[in-house]
């Protein structure tokens, strides 16, 4: 109800902009425009195949794990203490690899994310082009998106050009395919020297990734091979296991309070657009006779470039840094006093090796509450450091259109086409705001 109301205040403002500035309006709809067109079809059918591929990979890896499951079930009851401690450590490290595995697959930077980057971007780009390309053509002011967030009670079909843009793709790839054939056509049938050596070269490289995949897999099993050997080191080790995620759980409930803190402020600033919609409906309603002003601003770039939140994310930084080599050191130390108590076991009596160990445990302990504080320590300055950011620039934004007598203001990257007024310099003179920083350079695909 929330997103029908703010789309009819929307609808609302903007058609009684338009009927006094005679703005045009259109709108598309993103999946009827995918749907028609064959390459996304054939790089959403590519896609499938791959992750039909790695399910069946991974219920593969689950049901072996299954059956080693049942097998200990059903021999644990002939078999010794240190034979039933040797299989289930096997099968905990089985179920990590399958959540390795599961993560390299899909997890936020997977291959299922590298691939739908790889095969779906190019064909945004080409729709993204086309709505630009007929935009200026017909001098549209605005482009609405039907199948987004953005929630239409009501729109005319006659402003529909989703065929409008699927008619464009087709005549850029007539025309491609076109020259494309003729380039085919005009190139020598017969490879030339430079080409064979080319071809070579490409397989030659081909070759050597495989050779490296190859060198990669077998130092990943020499290393399997190093964990399984030195299982009876910590056998006790994973006694404790259990009472050690319970010291962790509890400290991580601690820090969910200061976690609450940076989502309420991240939910903050996404909704700061719709708190921005609700006082045009407001000012609108007042003053329909007036003459009324669209304007928009790269809300998070006002944000990045704001001299606090570089002083904080300085301050976060010098932070982070001195916990880590605070944690670093703990780490160094407790390595070294695994390692000379390892090497001096076989000549230590069973107590003084027992003491020992209980030794090794607290000092691990101490090091994960270590960890855990510094990270609920930095959560909580990322919370309080936020806040009066984000309050100063919600500010600077509404003194900023008051001046220039605008009602309300858009999101930039929300919007396909923005033809309202940039408020960006009006802000960027309030707040005082810096140079933007360099892009970081995309990773390879």
């Amino acid at each position: 109800m929330k997103k029908i109301f703010l789309f009819t205040v929307l609808l609302f403002t903007v058609s009684i902009s338009c009927a006094q500035r005679n703005q045009i309006i259109a709108y598309i709809d993103m999946e009827y425009i995918l749907e028609n067109v064959p390459e996304y079809l054939e790089a959403q059918n590519t896609l499938d195949e791959k992750v039909v591929k790695w399910r069946q990979k991974l219920d593969k890896e689950a049901r072996f794990i299954e059956v080693l499951k049942t097998d200990l079930a059903n021999e644990k009851a002939i078999l010794t203490k240190d034979l039933i401690e040797e299989k289930e450590e096997e099968i905990a490290l089985k179920q990590d690899e399958l959540r390795r595995l599961e993560s390299l697959y899909f997890g936020p930077k997977g291959d299922m994310f590298l691939l739908r980057k790889q095969l779906v971007k190019p064909i945004q780009d080409q729709v993204y082009n086309a709505i630009q390309s007929i935009s200026a053509r017909k001098k549209y002011d605005f482009v609405f998106d039907k199948s987004s967030e953005l929630v239409m009670l009501y729109s005319n079909k006659k402003y529909d050009i989703s065929d409008l843009v699927l008619a464009t793709i087709d005549r850029t790839r007539l025309v491609d395919q076109k020259n494309a054939k003729k380039k085919q056509a005009s190139a020598p049938k017969e490879l030339t020297d430079k080409q064979k050596t080319a071809i070579a070269k490409k397989e030659a490289a081909i070759a050597k990734k495989l050779s490296d995949k190859e060198a990669k897999q077998k130092l990943a099993e020499e290393r399997r091979q190093a964990l399984l050997k030195k299982r009876d080191e910590k056998r006790e080790l994973l006694r404790k296991r259990k009472k050690r995620l319970e010291r962790k759980k509890k400290t991580q409930r601690k820090s969910k309070k200061n976690k609450r803190i940076i989502i309420k402020l991240k939910t903050r600033m996404k909704n700061f657009k719709t708190l921005l919609l609700i006082a045009v409906f407001t000012l609108g309603v007042a003053g329909v006779a007036n003459a009324q002003k669209i304007g928009h601003v790269d809300y998070q770039r006002v944000i990045d470039n704001m001299p606090e939140t570089r002083a904080l994310s300085t301050t976060l930084e010098k932070l982070g840094k001195s916990y880590q080599n605070e944690i670093e050191g703990l780490k160094k130390k407790l390595e070294a006093k695994v390692q000379k108590y390892t090497a001096e076991q076989a000549t230590q009596t069973e107590a003084t090796n027992k003491q020992r160990a209980q030794e090794v445990q607290v000092d691990k302990a101490r090091f994960d509450q270590a960890q855990q504080a510094a990270y609920q320590e930095m959560q909580k300055k990322q919370a309080d450091g936020l806040k009066p950011i984000v309050e100063k620039a919600e500010k600077a934004i509404e003194s900023a259109a008051a001046s220039k007598g605008i009602l309300y203001v858009l999101d930039a990257k929300s919007l396909i086409v923005k033809k309202g007024e940039d408020l960006y310099s009006a802000v960027k003179a309030k707040l005082g705001l810096l140079k933007d920083l360099p892009k970081p350079q995309q990773a390879r695909q």
